[in-house]
C-alpha cells in the first residue's frame, strides 16, 4: 500500500509540472544558463521522489497562478549530483 501511495504522488506531482503554464522544466544547459543570467528569476530545484517535493508542489503551483509569474523548474533525478553540484 505504501509503494502505490507513493507511486501516485509522484505521478501526481509530474502531473502538475507538466500540465503548469508556468513552471518552466529546465534542462542542464537552460540551469546553467538561468543561474549565469543576472535578471532575478524563480528557480525551482526538486524531483518527483522528494516527499517534501511532492506536499508542496500544489503550493508553488498556485502561487504562479496568484502572482502572474514563472518559476524555471530543474529535476534533480533526471541528472547525476555531480553534473549540478558544481554550481551550488
Amino acid at each position: 500500500m505504501k509503494c502505490l501511495k507513493a507511486y501516485l504522488n509522484i505521478k501526481k506531482y509530474k502531473r502538475i509540472i507538466k500540465k503548469s503554464q508556468n513552471i518552466i522544466e529546465l534542462d542542464f544547459s537552460d540551469l546553467k544558463k538561468q543561474l549565469a543570467n543576472p535578471d532575478k528569476n524563480f528557480i525551482l530545484i526538486g524531483r518527483p521522489t522528494c516527499a517534501m517535493c511532492q506536499q508542496s508542489i500544489p503550493y508553488i503551483e498556485k502561487a504562479t497562478q496568484k502572482g502572474k509569474y514563472d518559476i524555471y523548474y530543474f529535476d534533480t533525478d533526471k541528472y547525476e549530483p555531480n553534473q549540478y553540484m558544481k554550481f551550488f
